[in-house]
């Protein structure tokens, strides 16, 4: 994270975490990060942050990942379009919490927080938004 800082992104850390925690029953990462030995056919790993955690969890049946790749190269240093999601996203997030009353909306950073600060479900603010 810290060389795409440098480079000039407001990345965050999916991808390495992706990496280390799946490599996990190679001993990259202490067991305690992480609740399991090893990942099982048919599961995917939930990861989560603040603190650094992951799990197993079950994928339905008829789940398919397409893993694809463009073939397009980006030079992330030489465009802004990363960092203006990441912008969006946390204006997006201002906007919906301000929207539902939430005092603190200025400080919310994440759909996540406004989703816990609100107590609703990921449905009831997917059916706020949509309205």
């Amino acid at each position: 994270m810290k060389a795409e800082h440098r480079i000039g992104t407001v990345g965050g850390g999916m991808d390495q975490a992706a990496e280390c925690l799946s490599q996990v029953h190679n001993h990259y990462l202490p067991m305690a990060v992480c609740r399991l030995e090893k990942l099982q056919s048919g599961s995917a790993l939930h990861i989560s942050f603040n603190p650094l955690r992951c799990e197993s969890v079950s994928l339905p049946s008829h789940c398919i990942f397409v893993v694809a790749d463009s073939m397009e190269r980006k030079n992330k240093a030489a465009s802004n379009d990363f960092n203006s999601r990441v912008v969006e996203g946390r204006i997006s997030t201002a906007l919906l919490a301000k929207g539902l009353g939430i005092e603190k909306w200025k400080d919310m950073k994440t759909l996540k927080d406004v989703q816990e600060e609100s107590s609703f479900t990921l449905e009831k603010l997917i059916e706020k938004v949509l309205k």
